[in-house]
């Protein structure tokens, strides 16, 4: 009797403890948010965004009357941004050249002025594409030399498009970019059981093989439409910030949902702002199915 007393007593002294102490929020000053991986050739589109607190569970506040301007490496200014909706700003001339470094400034009534550089990678293009079928897959094997003269760092990307009947005698393209592959030197994606790797696209630098030839194996499926079949080949050369961004992303969106995943902090080139300003080069290669 003596000691269920002293239970029960101490039951009630740890409740009467007990203490709910809240969780305050770190207050901070909301900074511009930059969202910019552009592609030489292409339209360079801008995102501008609030920064919040990580406790904030909603979209972020766009930023609508920013004055966006794209600099050279000099930071001479090339030409400005203009707002469409939405945050969403951009630039249609000039279109980023291969082996160029541009530069972003970005100001908004209320917010710190925010820089950033990136560049825009030399084009490296695909020596071979060969080809095998294997079951309801197509292999592929990509071949190329990467340059010794600097640090490289690549996406590779195998895109399956098929147009399928959409009703009332209208066809609509239809994608896959999921593909798979068995390399062991690509960084991202965790590895099934017997060491496969499903992916849209997969990075890998050059530091184990610097200016060597490499090779590139992936599958991706084929759907056997009655229609238009082809594949789109990609092999993106990134700038080592868009490179290290990408790569931190893909771990930051894996870790969503998972309380056991360690935090992951997703890397920023942006200075006294939050985001990414990256530059890439792609070489494509199509391969018609007949």
């Amino acid at each position: 009797m003596k000691k269920i007393i002293v239970c029960f007593a101490a039951l009630v002294l740890f409740m009467a403890c007990e203490k709910e102490i809240p969780l305050k929020q770190e207050e901070s000053e909301p900074r511009i948010v930059v969202n910019a991986i552009f592609s030489a050739g292409d339209t360079i589109w801008i995102n501008l965004s609030e920064s919040r607190d990580v406790l904030y569970d909603q979209f972020l506040p766009n930023i609508e009357n920013a004055t966006a301007k794209l600099l050279d490496a000099n930071d001479n200014v090339l030409a400005d941004f203009t707002h469409v909706t939405n945050g969403r700003y951009y630039c249609a001339d000039p279109t980023p050249v291969a082996g160029t470094t541009y530069g972003l400034r970005v100001e908004a009534a209320g917010f710190k002025t925010v820089t950033a550089s990136a560049e825009t990678p030399s084009i490296i293009a695909l020596s071979s594409v060969d080809t095998m079928s294997v079951g309801e897959q197509v292999e592929f094997n990509l071949s190329f030399t990467d340059d010794a003269s600097q640090d490289n760092f690549y996406g590779v990307s195998i895109v399956y498009h098929t147009y399928v009947d959409g009703g009332m005698g209208e066809e609509i393209l239809s994608s896959n970019p999921y593909f798979s592959t068995k390399e062991i030197f690509v960084i991202n994606g965790e590895p099934d059981i017997d060491g496969t790797r499903y992916a849209m696209e997969f990075f890998f630098s050059d530091s184990g093989f610097n200016g060597q030839s490499i090779n590139f194996t992936g599958r991706q499926y084929v759907w056997g439409s009655d229609g238009i079949e082809y594949f789109v080949v990609g092999l993106k050369s990134l700038s080592e910030d868009l490179y290290k961004y990408k790569l931190s992303y893909s771990k930051y969106s894996d870790a969503q949902g998972n309380f056991f995943a360690e935090p992951v902090q997703v890397y920023s080139n942006i200075t006294d702002g939050f985001g990414i300003f990256g530059g890439s080069s792609t070489y494509r290669d199509t391969l018609w199915i007949e």
